[in-house]
């Protein structure tokens, strides 16, 4: 087994957080530094550290995200500013500590960007999933006058900053005008499962993107992106967010 994938599991990270780690210089093998993704074939007998400090999570009411649950799927709240999973040791609480610490026969199958809040789902492991819906709200640039279903390919691998394609996709976002302002839009999003910053990046390449998106729109008043999950539909399993009233006060204070 690679020195990498040890990292990632023994310390509950990504392999990506787990491969900076060691290009820096913290992965201490044997008490030797090592630099290298190294083959370790008794890896369970040889000793392993992070020379890092790791974030304390103390005194955490996990029950307050949690929207509803059954034996198979739980629903939580991710308030913006709060990491779905753990990117690096140094990060505080993300929603990835409860399902790791309360709920080990569950697995996290949606994710939300760090600056967006909402609904994501965790599933039991031997469940099987055969159709996702999510809908979202967010402020836009610009004014969208009709119904728009964007179906653009998007080149999301090896990528922090994915591309959208000039080509036919198979993800389709579907973005429905609410309210229309003198700049800009609030709209109601729809995708099925998803692919990495695809809202983000199918708004930003017809011309409006999300208020608070400095990656891949511009500089405004916003202090975070705004963009909030408020519906999840797993199988015939829905959910509402509790907080949408929240989210729309926010949009006011921009307006």
């Amino acid at each position: 087994m690679k020195l990498i994938d040890v990292i990632s599991k023994k310390y509950n990270i990504s392999k990506r957080a787990a491969k900076k780690y060691l290009k820096s210089g913290f992965v201490i093998v044997n008490n030797n530094r090592v630099f290298k993704n190294i083959d370790l074939i008794e890896y369970k007998s040889t000793v392993i550290k992070l020379n890092i400090k790791n974030s304390s999570i103390t005194n955490i009411d996990y029950e307050k995200y949690i929207i509803k649950k059954n034996n198979n799927i739980i629903f939580l709240y991710k308030p913006a500013f709060v990491h779905t999973e753990r990117h690096r040791l140094e990060e505080g609480f993300t929603l990835y500590d409860i399902i790791y610490q309360k709920y080990p026969n569950f697995k996290l199958i949606s994710r939300l960007d760090y600056q967006t809040d909402g609904l994501i789902a965790a599933i039991n492991n031997s469940f099987m999933v055969y159709d996702e819906e999510k809908h979202y709200i967010s402020f836009v640039h610009g004014i969208i006058k009709d119904k728009l279903l964007i179906n653009k390919a998007i080149d999301y691998k090896k990528r922090k900053k994915v591309k959208t394609l000039d080509q036919p996709g198979n993800n389709i976002t579907t973005v429905i005008p609410i309210k229309r302002y003198s700049s800009s839009t609030i709209v109601k999003i729809i995708i099925k499962k998803g692919l990495r910053h695809q809202i983000r990046a199918h708004l930003s390449y017809i011309g409006h993107s999300i208020y608070g998106d400095t990656q891949y729109g511009i500089n405004d008043i916003a202090e975070r992106l705004m963009l909030s999950c408020y519906y999840v539909k797993i199988n015939n399993i829905a959910c509402y967010s509790p907080y949408l009233k929240n989210f729309y006060t926010q949009i006011k204070e921009l307006i």
